[in-house]
């Protein structure tokens, strides 16, 4: 998906990248979008997910959504957030690394959120 912005008679071509990885468990998933200008990762999330009958929940979000790049750990509450040791990365290095993060450790994760929240 292709965005285009004009910013005061400049136009900046915004690529718009997203996939989902559905994982061994059923409901738990790792979302990944980021948009990418001039060739360079300018935003990213990497969030994993879990869906049951009680509904959908968020457990784990990297991010850049507020002018830097933190996480969320939503077993500690709502509003937890902390930054890594992202410092000195590029968006694309922080990407990666939080991709790779989620997939060796969704399911420990997982197990946390679902002590903290009790669920099954």
């Amino acid at each position: 998906m292709t965005f285009f912005v004009k910013y005061d008679s400049i136009i900046l071509s915004l690529k718009l990248k997203r996939w989902t990885v559905l994982l061994e468990e059923a409901g738990v998933r790792i979302d990944v979008q980021f948009r990418v200008s001039k060739g360079s990762v300018t935003h990213f999330s990497v969030n994993l997910s879990y869906d049951t009958e009680a509904g959908s929940f968020d457990i784990y979000r990297c991010d850049s959504a507020h002018e830097y790049i933190h996480c969320h750990k939503f077993w500690i509450s709502e509003e937890h957030t902390e930054s890594k040791s992202f410092a000195g990365k590029t968006h694309a290095e922080a990407l990666t690394e939080a991709y790779e993060d989620l997939k060796a450790d969704w399911r420990s994760y997982l197990e946390r959120f679902k002590e903290a929240k009790r669920l099954e």
